[in-house]
Formats: C-alpha cells, structure tokens, sequence
C-alpha cells in the first residue's frame, strides 16, 4: 500500500513538473533544465567526495597494522640470519610492500574514473618483475597443490621501458586470480616477444587449468564488482575490482589484455605491453642473477652520513625533536621552526640544502610558505610532510612547489632516500652517537603528579605502545627518554586545549589539537590512540559537532591510557616484555 501511495504522489509530482514546463518559454525551460542538471551534479560530486573520504579513512585503518608488518620485517632482515630465513623475510616485505601498493592503486579508483592516475614510465628490469611476482604467489599455489611456474621465452630483454609498478599489480591481479579459481593442475606464465603496432613489445600468457569462463561471461568479468559464475556460496571471495582495474592499467601503458577460455578446462589471459625500446640492444634476461638496485648499493647505515644544512617546519614539539634526531643521524646540521612565517623568514636570512616543511601549520601553513618561497624564486629542494597519505595530498603538494612527499609516521628508508638525493654523501664519516636534541627546544616542565600513577601489569595495557615501531624510528633509548617528557607535556596541553574547544564548539580549533596528537602519537607508535584522534580530526574538519562528542569518551580514554602507562618508571621494559611477547604469539 505504501508503494502504492509513493508511485501515485511521485506521478503527481511529475504532472505538476510538466505542467510547470508547458507554461514555460523555451528559454525559460532551458534555464530551469540547466539549473536542474546543475544541481543534480553538484549532488553527485559532494557523493563522489564522501566516497574518496571514506576509501581514505578505510586506507588508514589497512595502513597501520601493516606499518607494524612492514617495521617488524625490516628489522628483521637486518638480523643475522640464515639464507632461508632471509628469503622468507624478503617474501614478507615483498607482500607488504605489494599490499601497501595495492591499498593505494584501490584508493586511485577514483582517478582511474577520471583519467587522472599518475604513471610512471621508466627503465626498469623485467626480472625483477617476474622475481618479486613468483615469490609473492608460489606460497599460496603451494597451499592448493597448484604447480606453478614462470616459463621464459627466447630473447627476453633485461630491461624494458614501462610503469613495472602498473605492470606488477596487472600480473599479480591475473596470477592471483588463476591460482584462487584453479583446484588442482597448474598455473603457467609464459613470458615471451610479440609486437603492438609493429614495434616490440613483452608478451605474458597467464594459463590456468582451472573452471573457466563461459563465453557470455568474458565480458562482464572487467566490470566493476563482477564475478565469474555468479558464486553465492562464498567459495570465491574478492571484491571484483581486480579485473576491472587491471584492464584499465593496461590501457595506461597502451597495453592490450585478451581473454580465451572454456568452461572446465581453463583460461589464458594474454596482457601484452610496449617493450619501449629496442630490445636487440639489451642484454638478455638472467632473472636469477640481477644487478643490485641504487637503494641497495647504498644502504641505510650509521657508517653512511651527509653534508647540509636542513630546515624543518614543524609545530608539534615531540615530532621535533623524533625528526631532528632521524636527521641528525645522518649527520646533517639541523634548525627547526615552529611555522611557515618562520620557515620564509630563515630562507630569507641563512641558506639552507634542503627543507622538509609539515603542511597543517598554524598561521601560515606549510603549502602557501611553499608557495611563497617559489613565488620568491627560492629554488632550494622542498619535501611535504603529512600525517596521512590522504588522497590527492602528494598531488596538491606537488601542485604548490614542493619536490617530494613524506607521510608520517617517516620511515628511515624514504627519509634516507629522499636525502641521499639532494644532498652529497660523505660515507668516510662514522656517527658513533645520536646527537644531542638542539638547545632551541625548550626544557619542559615536569610532569604533573596526576600523569604519574602506576599501571599494574595485569590491566589492559598490552599494545599501548608499539615498542618496535618506536626503537625501530629513533633507534636510541637514551632519545626515548628525552623525547618522553616533552611528549607527555605536549599530549596534556593539546588534550586540555581540545576539550575547552570542544565545550566552546570551536571545532576549527578541536581538529588542530586532534592532528597534533595524531601526528605526535604515531611517532612514539601509540597506534590506538593515534586512530581515534585522526577520527576526532576528520569529524572537526567536517563541522560535525555530534560526531566528535560521540568520539570524545574514547579518546579520552585512549590519551590517558597512554599518559598514564608512559609516566611509570618501567614503562620501556614493559613495552619490551609485550613486544616480545606479542612476536612470539
């Protein structure tokens, strides 16, 4: 009856709309369908914004448990171990490294749509490709039983010119697929030439003996959310994104992807790519013996320092201090400001090598100083510093004059990356200590009595603290304990500052303090309450008084767990004990 109601009122509705439009002009009904148009696009893009929002909140919630695999895996290839061990560490940091990759290309949807995705073509070594992708599968093949093999073709180049990020994802989409809709026999890649409107080109067929596809389903499977078959029992899970985006990545290395199958007997997907230049002056693929990479010729060590002068942008007193003894480290001369004004003000008044400028600053913030140095003609190297890899950020950075890009918490390896780029090496120099934290950082107060009371071992308190994570980015005890007292003092006054803001409504104000505990947080690797004050964050920006009342027990909760457990004595060696703990679980 209800629905009966509905059509009637939504037919009378549009009478009365027709009606309107026959007493109209012509032109009059133009204008009025052009308003409309307007206002249904207008709708359209604040879905498509809401959308990229929440694809960004879902990407942080991937991002940090996958940071502690990342963390843990590199330092653990650092240990001495066993050649089989490394492998298996390799095969670790390779999936994360690949998972961090495809969380990113999920959140690109979006610019696949709008033919705004970033690709990157370059010379790059196809064993590498086939390397990292074999060992990233063999293990799940192993699982079911499935021979599978990478077969090479006769006169492969060593290096070809493409996206072998773009390439990688295609080949690891298709692969994985073969291998979740084969129950037994085997998946093959043949690797061989071929040609794309007469000029070379590197062709992988990716064969199964698996279900196959019917024939009036081969083309609906590239279509979003789309899976073959029509299984409702669970038995194939997946999105039904990986074809779809796979087709649109071939497109955008001018790739073409074919497709024969025949339902029980298996499929062949055919991806072939530009070659992108002439492979006769290559020399041949030996995939099993591959020269090493710049980054691996040059590795993140204590014994491998720099020469510079480096400004740091940045308003949150602990991140200071973790970022200048990163820097530091590597023994570079670091000054330190607490804004944009600042930072224009030291450009103009002393040189500098290199500049790593934070973006959410107050008064001046970092993107318009970028802005303005540029406008000045300051060509000194710029890296932006967020706290999360929000879509578009490294865009809109890069849009403002900066170089490059940094998320925070910073990894040692992309911040040593980055700096070996635009500064000289000096690897005769040994650092034999972290150097002390710069005088202009003020000496904190005290902690108050009320911060200090002891946690028992028995409560709750087990991953307050992600040790690894911590040892992991200041790699110093001793700069653990000086950093502490001025991350407590921090987390008092924004959490003091973010409640009188929050009972004034000044949620302007309440999004300010979020990001500055967020940012802090993830530094000393308080991951739960890092997530909680990047969710208070986002609900500010977006003026949403109920949901950062909502949120606000819960984060309350979370910074005093963690004030409370950083003011014991003992709070280190207990972080210790459930780390070890939690590696060996």
């Amino acid at each position: 009856m209800a629905l009966g109601l509905k059509d009637t009122r939504d037919r009378s509705e549009h009478n009365h709309q027709s009606d309107t439009m026959e007493e109209l002009t012509p032109d009059q009904a133009l204008e009025d369908s052009v308003r409309q148009a307007q206002k249904l696009a207008e709708k359209a893009n604040r879905a498509n914004e809401a959308k990229n929002e929440r694809l960004a909140n879902i990407s942080h919630e991937m991002r940090t448990p996958l940071n502690g695999i990342l963390g843990l895996a590199d330092t653990l290839a650092g240990d001495s171990l066993t050649e089989v061990q490394r492998l298996r560490v390799d095969v670790i940091r390779d999936c994360g490294r690949n998972l961090l990759t495809l969380i990113n290309d999920i959140l690109d949807a979006s610019k696949i749509e709008a033919g705004k995705l970033a690709i990157r073509i370059g010379d790059c070594c196809l064993g590498r490709i086939l390397n990292s992708t074999e060992s990233m599968l063999r293990t799940e093949a192993q699982n079911k039983g499935i021979e599978f093999e990478i077969i090479e073709g006769i006169g492969l180049p060593a290096t070809i010119r493409t996206d072998p990020m773009r390439v990688q994802q295609c080949l690891l989409n298709l692969v994985g697929n073969a291998i979740k809709f084969t129950s037994q026999g085997h998946v093959h890649v043949t690797v061989s030439l071929d040609e794309i409107a007469e000029e070379p080109a590197i062709r992988f067929d990716v064969e199964d003996t698996g279900i196959g596809i019917p024939a009036e389903q081969q083309q609906a499977i590239f279509e979003p959310f789309t899976q073959a078959a029509g299984d409702t029992t669970g038995k194939l899970s997946g999105t039904g994104l990986g074809l779809t985006i796979t087709r649109e990545l071939v497109e955008l290395v001018q790739g073409e992807l074919t497709l024969t199958s025949e339902v029980g007997k298996g499929s062949v997907f055919s991806l072939v790519i530009p070659a992108g230049l002439d492979v006769s002056q290559q020399p041949s693929l030996n995939r099993h013996s591959l020269p090493l990479e710049p980054e691996e010729l040059l590795p993140v060590s204590d014994t491998v320092t720099f020469s510079g002068k480096v400004l740091v942008a940045e308003d949150v007193e602990t991140n200071q201090m973790v970022i200048q003894a990163m820097l530091g480290q590597l023994g570079l001369e670091v000054t330190l400001v607490p804004d944009g004004n600042q930072v224009v003000q030291q450009v103009r008044e002393d040189s500098f090598d290199l500049i790593f400028m934070d973006i959410n600053m107050p008064g001046m913030d970092g993107l318009a100083a970028t802005r303005l140095l540029r406008k000045e003609n300051v060509k000194v190297p710029i890296i932006a510093l967020t706290a999360f890899a929000m879509e578009g950020d490294e865009q809109r950075c890069l849009e403002a004059g900066c170089d490059g890009h940094l998320c925070k918490p910073i990894e040692r390896s992309k911040m040593f990356e980055l700096v070996s780029k635009y500064l000289p090496a000096r690897s005769d120099v040994t650092v034999d200590a972290v150097p002390s934290i710069d005088a202009k950082i003020p000496e904190p107060d005290p902690v108050g009595d009320d911060a200090s009371s002891s946690v028992s071992e028995q409560e709750s308190d087990t991953g307050v603290i992600n040790w690894q994570s911590l040892i992991d980015r200041l790699r110093d005890e001793e700069l653990i304990k000086d950093v502490l007292p001025v991350y407590l003092k921090d987390n008092e006054e924004h959490f003091k500052e973010l409640t009188e803001a929050l009972q004034s409504q000044d949620l302007g104000s309440v999004a300010s303090r979020a990001h500055a505990i967020c940012g802090a947080g993830r530094n000393l690797g308080a991951l739960a309450l890092t997530d909680i004050a990047h969710q208070m964050e986002i609900a500010g920006r977006k003026n949403d008084i109920e949901e950062t009342k909502r949120l606000f027990p819960r984060f309350k909760k979370e910074i005093e767990k963690v004030l409370t457990f950083m003011s014991q004595p003992d709070w280190m060696d207990i972080a210790k004990q459930q780390a070890a703990a939690s590696h060996q679980a």
